[in-house]
């Protein structure tokens, strides 16, 4: 009899807790629709609590990072191959001087919608240094590429001042090559500090000049930015001589 006793005592026990799981994620949920009025340290609990029951601010299941999209994209094989036309391969859109399709084709596909810039080549062909003089060139790579892109989505692509801190963000720099039909990753940097200096040309909806081609729109681009290094300098972020890691998958 006690260990049926044991037993009973056990089933309400599990049944208190999940009436508790289900209080605390309508706690939660509820918190989580007003976390900007309340106490930052609330607000960080609240957050935690969303976080661990896989709630979002906005009640939908936890979204990975834009820094996580991004990484999973630059590492897919399948979606570096280097064919046919730009608006079929995203290899092929990287290796192709500018970016006209990436955001419409790309990005939007798989979630990521924050403020990016692409740099080519011909940046490094004068000033700062290239991927050679910095020892992060790749025997038989070609055609490298700087992809800076925002850690969060929501991102503004519009010049911010270095005095304004509520215009910096947080971003991960790409350096690519084309090598063997592939757009490879050679080296990754981690910015903690970027401030916008120069917005991208924005279009949306335009028509190319070859009718065969796909509408297109840019609306996140940046084409010029300053990242703070650890002696609270603000660099170039086409700069390549600080900071990246090798990639070894």
């Amino acid at each position: 009899m006690k260990i049926f006793t044991y037993f009973r005592k056990m089933n309400k026990l599990g049944a208190a807790m999940v009436e508790y799981a289900v209080i605390l994620a309508f706690v939660a949920a509820v918190g989580s629709s007003f976390t900007d009025n309340i106490s930052p340290g609330v607000n960080s609990i609240v957050k935690s609590v969303s976080s661990m029951l896989g709630l979002a601010a906005n009640g939908n299941e936890t979204q990975q990072s834009a820094k996580d999209i991004a990484f999973t994209l630059f590492t897919d094989p399948e979606m570096n191959k280097i064919f046919g036309k730009r608006w079929e391969s995203f290899g092929r859109e990287i290796a192709s001087n500018g970016d006209k399709y990436i955001e419409d084709y790309y990005f939007n596909k798989i979630g990521l919608d924050t403020a990016y810039s692409i740099v080519g080549q011909y940046v490094w062909n004068n000033n700062p240094p290239g991927p050679a003089e910095v020892g992060l060139a790749v025997d038989g790579g070609k055609n490298y590429k700087l992809i800076t892109i925002a850690d969060k989505n929501g991102v503004s692509c519009a010049a911010g001042s270095f005095n304004d801190e509520s215009t910096h963000f947080s971003a991960t720099q790409y350096l690519l090559c084309e090598k063997n039909g592939m757009m490879n990753i050679v080296a990754t940097r981690e910015l903690s500090t970027v401030c916008i200096t120069k917005t991208g040309t924005h279009v949306s909806d335009c028509i190319p000049k070859n009718e065969a081609e796909p509408t297109y729109s840019l609306n996140n681009n940046f084409s010029q930015a300053s990242y703070k290094d650890k002696n609270e300098n603000w660099i170039d972020v086409r700069n390549l001589e600080n900071g990246f890691v090798k990639y070894n998958p």
